[in-house]
This record gives structure tokens, C-alpha cells and sequence, in this order.
């Protein structure tokens, strides 16, 4: 009478003779190699998931080094509408200190937009002279 239970991860053999222990040696083997073989293609998987996991963060390490560069960008370019002006006339020399305020918004490059960004709800706050100087 031949008994043969099987289950996954784990191989139980009841063998009645002596004759079958060739036979269920070769099923053993054969487990045992498809088992390595399953193995084998997890750890294949499992660095691949790994590599692509690493890949991701530097990817979004990147994306975050853009948007912060982008934010510095934003805050020069602010900053520099609080810098004064010299406005140069035939008569006069004036110079001017010129406060405003808008709204960035990326757009698409264009001829007329070579930039790629338009200033949105531009407000000027103050527009006062500082000193003027008769030529």
C-alpha cells in the first residue's frame, strides 16, 4: 500500500517497502530543487523591488531639491521687488522705492512667455521716492 502526503514547504512519505525508497529519493531531490528554484526567483524579486524602492528615492529627492530650488528662486525674485530704482531724466535723478506684491504661476514657454511663468493679482503696495537730485 503506497502513501504519499505532500504539502507546501514540507514533504511526508510513508513508504511500505523498500522498493519504492528510489523513487520517493528522486521525488525528495525534485521538491527540494523546485523549492531552491522558488527561492531563488523571491530573492530575485525582492532585490529588484529593493533597487527600484532606492531608485524611487532618489527620484524623489530630486523632485524635492527642484521644488525647493524653485521656492529660493521665488523668494530672490520677491526679494528683489523690494529693491529701490533710479529713475534717470533730463532733469532729474530719482531714486525710488517700489513694494509689490503677485502671484507666480508656472506656465508653458512660449515666444511671447520665454520665461514660463505669469505674475498673477500683481498689486504695487508702495511707490515712494527716496531722494531726487536736479541735474
Amino acid at each position: 500500500m503506497k502513501k504519499i502526503f505532500l504539502s507546501i514547504g514540507f514533504v511526508w512519505l510513508t513508504i511500505s517497502t523498500d522498493a519504492q525508497l528510489p523513487i520517493a529519493q528522486i521525488i525528495k531531490e525534485g521538491i527540494k530543487k523546485v523549492i531552491i528554484a522558488v527561492d531563488l526567483k523571491i530573492q530575485r524579486l525582492q532585490t529588484k523591488t529593493i533597487w527600484l524602492q532606492n531608485a524611487q528615492k532618489v527620484v524623489e529627492n530630486e523632485m524635492t531639491k527642484l521644488k525647493l530650488n524653485q521656492i529660493s528662486d521665488w523668494v530672490q525674485k520677491q526679494k528683489d521687488l523690494f529693491n529701490s530704482f533710479v529713475i534717470t531724466r533730463p532733469s532729474t535723478v530719482t531714486t525710488r522705492k517700489l513694494v509689490t506684491e503677485g502671484y507666480l504661476r508656472n506656465v508653458e514657454r512660449s515666444e511671447n512667455n520665454p520665461h514660463g511663468f505669469l505674475i498673477e493679482k500683481w498689486v504695487t503696495i508702495k511707490n515712494n521716492d527716496i531722494k531726487t537730485i536736479n541735474r
